[in-house]
């Protein structure tokens, strides 16, 4: 799979910012996204839910309803059982492979990749082991630092999801349709808010700056006006999120590679 389809545009939150900006503009901040050092999906981490809902709009796109559940109960007992891999003696399940898996494969679909290549296919199982460990990794630091959401905070974006996505039968069926039962997405939704609060912690104490020649460096590698862009200043601000956003990515690789070198981490499955 190639790297601008494992590319997001939004590296910790879960949900996409729409720039009423000219088309041009949009042009420059895609060719930007490709300046990213690292997938999202791997690097980020904390994606479940945004995944999940990209996966929701893509088969909601693609069928009327959902007539079969893709796990049966016996089948997801088994899977829970099952480890895949272990983070500092926490074993993470062969379930919530198989959840992560589907939901990277619907999203990239939607993009118009082959999911049934087999590099593809080989793909996806290894971005979906990544952000499982990276997301126990940092739900764990996020644990060391006595982080943690109440049961209101969680049942809020429970219902901003139900909003978002045309109801909560609707949220219900496709939740069904990738085998996400609802204390699964609860749990998902929990690590989500838990690791934000922690990586808005790492962004401010790292007090991050973008410089007025990083904003004009990433402008004219885009093209500039020559390349048919609108002025600078009617960009600034998209740019200026594009360079804050890049740093902040990278600020993640990097934290989570120092939470791996003080961690064990096993991966029980070959990828």
């Amino acid at each position: 799979m190639n790297e601008e389809t494992k590319t997001n545009p939004s590296h910790v939150d879960t949900e996409q910012v729409e720039y009423t900006t000219p088309a041009a503009s949009k042009d420059a901040t895609t060719r930007a996204n490709t300046k990213s050092r690292k997938a999202v999906y791997i690097a980020a981490a904390i994606v479940f839910v945004l995944i999940l809902l990209s996966a929701i709009w893509y088969v909601m796109e693609r069928t009327d309803r959902v007539s079969t559940n893709f796990f049966g109960f016996i089948e997801r007992a088994q899977l829970e059982r099952e480890a895949i891999a272990r983070v500092n003696d926490v074993e993470i399940s062969a379930y919530d492979l198989s959840i992560s898996e589907q939901q990277i494969a619907a999203a990239a679909a939607a993009q118009g990749v082959d999911v049934n290549d087999a590099d593809t296919q080989a793909s996806i199982t290894e971005q979906a082991v990544e952000m499982l460990i990276n997301t126990e990794l940092l739900r764990q630091e996020a644990e060391s630092r006595g982080i943690s959401i109440d049961d209101e905070a969680v049942d809020a974006r429970y219902e901003q999801l139900v909003q978002e996505v045309g109801g909560e039968s609707v949220l219900e069926e496709r939740m069904e349709q990738f085998g996400v039962t609802d204390s699964v997405l609860k749990r998902d939704i929990r690590n989500e808010l838990v690791i934000q609060t922690l990586l808005d912690q790492v962004f401010a104490e790292s007090s991050i700056e973008v410089s007025d020649a990083e904003v004009e460096e990433l402008y004219n590698s885009a093209g500039g006006a020559e390349g048919g862009l609108p002025p600078l200043e009617e960009v600034r601000a998209q740019i200026e999120a594009q360079v804050q956003s890049t740093k902040e990515q990278e600020i993640v690789d990097d934290f989570i590679e120092s939470l791996r070198n003080q961690s064990t981490v096993e991966v029980l499955i070959e990828v």
